[in-house]
């Protein structure tokens, strides 16, 4: 499904756009503007943060559940206090980068989430909400919970095949001169849409970047890392990595060059662990909701 969205509200103080598909729904059920959105409490609590929650909306449309994902952000500084009281536009909030960078990447050939709304208001009381609403991965599964479920053994053809296509979502990421910087497998959502075919699509663009090619390759090894931190360590060994990393640069053998990036990108993997220690013991926290 297309993610272009369509304005519906806009003035100095708010902005509400709203995927066409989704207007219908949105006004039943009183969602059909950014404040009964983001007060809406007609949902799963998925997690709650200092200035965010997550939650899971399941709403009847046409008398079938539909699930959709909703993030709201909420923040009130002396900043926005003043920009409230002198009546200035509102800051870019978290929902509207992470709309436009999802809008962005999809229409780039980037696999990843559709998005139904998102909304941005500046309150009279200095209070900037925000909301970010997302269609439901329907059939998808995270990574990191896909792997251990699916797969038995490191050496199984349908593990090489999932293998190459995630590689081939971070190489077209990577190659259009974006990067995640939260590029953990709990982000890539797998879908088996026939025996040992995977459809891999990629969530939570919030923090993604833009960079010149001359200081691309930093960020890019950062990217890497996360994902060869956050694999199963049991699944994902040594043959793996290299069936990626060739996969990933399009080669069929590693020349030198080939080989001190992966070795860069492993050394920072185990960076991560001593720091983090094993992705096992937090890869389910609520740091990796939708």
């Amino acid at each position: 499904m297309s993610v272009s969205l369509s304005q519906i509200a806009r003035s100095s103080r708010q902005v509400f756009r709203v995927h066409s598909a989704f207007i219908e729904l949105l006004t039943q059920h009183g969602l059909a503007d950014c404040d009964s959105l983001f007060d809406t409490q007609n949902g799963t609590a998925l997690r709650r943060l200092k200035n965010r929650e997550n939650w899971r909306l399941d709403l009847a449309d046409h008398g079938q559940p539909r699930t959709l994902y909703l993030k709201k952000h909420h923040v009130r500084t002396l900043g926005t206090r003043l920009r409230a009281r002198l009546n200035f536009a509102a800051p870019s909030t978290p929902a509207r980068m992470e709309a436009e960078q999802t809008e962005r990447l999809a229409r780039l050939g980037v696999p990843t989430m559709t998005v139904a709304a998102y909304g941005e208001r500046l309150r009279a009381d200095g209070t900037l909400i925000a909301a970010f609403l997302t269609d439901e991965l329907s059939g998808f599964e995270q990574l990191d919970l896909f792997l251990p479920r699916r797969f038995k053994r490191s050496n199984e053809p349908d593990l090489r095949t999932l293998v190459a296509r995630v590689a081939a979502v971070a190489a077209r990421l990577h190659r259009l001169g974006f990067n995640h910087r939260d590029f953990y497998t709990c982000h890539f959502f797998i879908h088996e849409t026939h025996p040992g075919e995977f459809a891999v699509n990629l969530i939570d663009l919030q923090r993604v970047q833009r960079w010149p090619a001359l200081l691309r390759r930093r960020w890019i090894v950062k990217d890497l890392a996360q994902l060869a931190y956050s694999s199963h360590p049991r699944l994902i060994g040594s043959s793996a990595r290299l069936r990626f990393f060739l996969a990933y640069l399009g080669r069929t053998r590693l020349d030198q060059r080939a080989k001190r990036f992966a070795r860069s990108v492993l050394r920072r993997a185990a960076s991560l662990e001593k720091k983090h220690g094993p992705y096992r013991d937090w890869s389910s926290s609520p740091q990796c909701c939708h």
